[in-house]
């Protein structure tokens, strides 16, 4: 699961109700998955009942999901124990595995041990040789993984998956299935900055998110590069610009190229994709930081059920922004 840090996306719960319609949100946060949750919601539903059922379903993904739980399924996979699969960690290693080989291998959930090993991790930040690299790589890549039904091979059982990058994601939805199966279809669900915004607020209104500006470290003031208007849509951001080190004057940002093993080297900073389901978004977000500008601009063109709004770096040291061409249809109006 990520670790806490400040979003680099923002919602922004601006109240503009009519004055026939003068509901009040009701908001439910806290701490999960390492990182800041919030719920809020409009309507009659009485969220403190509810609750309890949104607490179990964290818990779910925590023994699914998580590392940081030695007998979660995934550690115990990882540790090459027996275990029993459920349906959860089943679906986010199938999704994994579709958008693996949509972007070419650039999403790769087996890439924990060199995140680990080059100590983004800990936000350490490690230079390694060569060597260690490549012995890294002998068990890295999607191909090593094979899922049939309700089975899951290695083909090297030194090889450990991570689903850092797609869990979130998934756990949204998750809440957001939970909470419409409930008549509750006006909600804003954010979980370290994947968001879901379902229905519409009070008075027809959207829900305002905000795509925060570059800033290299997480005590700079937050300052908002573009305003967005979503319903019925989710988000997720991935970003290059806080957790990095410099060795020699390189800098070496927390994603890792699956292909290479190394931390990749671009003016790519900030990647923001809203798609229908957030574990996509989460997914995908990941994967073009990778890919870099071209690559992911290329990609766009060929799949317009996904949009992305891309921040990178100048020679001159200025930001610039390229987006796909349905994501200036979320382009707030305020």
């Amino acid at each position: 699961m990520k670790q806490l840090f400040c979003p680099i996306i923002i919602a922004l719960l601006i109240t503009a109700c009519s004055p026939q319609d003068n509901a009040e949100p009701v908001n439910y946060s806290g701490y999960t998955q390492g990182t800041t949750f919030s719920i809020t919601i409009y309507g009659e539903t009485n969220l403190d009942e509810l609750q309890p059922d949104i607490d179990s379903l964290f818990d779910v993904i925590d023994k699914t999901a998580s590392l940081y739980d030695s007998n979660s399924i995934i550690s115990r996979f990882n540790r090459n124990e027996p275990v029993t699969f459920n349906d959860h960690f089943l679906f986010i290693l199938n999704r994994s595995q579709e958008i693996s080989e949509a972007t070419n291998g650039a999403f790769d959930i087996t890439t924990g041990p060199l995140v680990k090993a080059w100590g983004f991790r800990q936000k350490m930040g490690l230079l390694l040789p060569s060597r260690q690299v490549d012995s890294l790589l002998v068990y890295t890549g999607f191909h090593m993984i094979e899922i049939m039904d309700d089975e899951i091979r290695k083909s090297n059982p030194l090889v450990q998956i991570d689903l850092n990058a797609i869990a979130q994601g998934y756990t949204v939805d998750l809440l957001a299935s939970f909470l419409e199966s409930k008549n509750v279809n006006r909600y804003l669900i954010d979980i370290g900055g994947e968001i879901r915004a379902g229905g519409l607020k009070p008075g027809g209104k959207k829900w305002i998110i905000a795509i925060e500006k570059p800033a290299e470290n997480d005590s700079a003031a937050q300052s908002v590069q573009q305003t967005l208007a979503i319903v019925n849509k989710s988000i997720a951001t991935s970003g290059n610009y806080r957790n990095y080190f410099v060795s020699d004057g390189i800098k070496y940002a927390h994603t890792i190229n699956p292909k290479t093993g190394y931390p990749t080297h671009q003016n790519l900073l900030s990647v923001s994709v809203i798609t229908n389901e957030c574990i996509s978004a989460d997914a995908y977000a990941t994967a073009f930081m990778v890919m870099g500008l071209e690559r992911t601009l290329a990609f766009l063109k060929y799949h317009p059920e996904i949009d992305a709004f891309l921040i990178f770096s100048q020679p001159d040291g200025t930001y610039k922004v390229e987006f796909s061409e349905g994501f200036q249809n979320f382009f707030a109006k305020l």
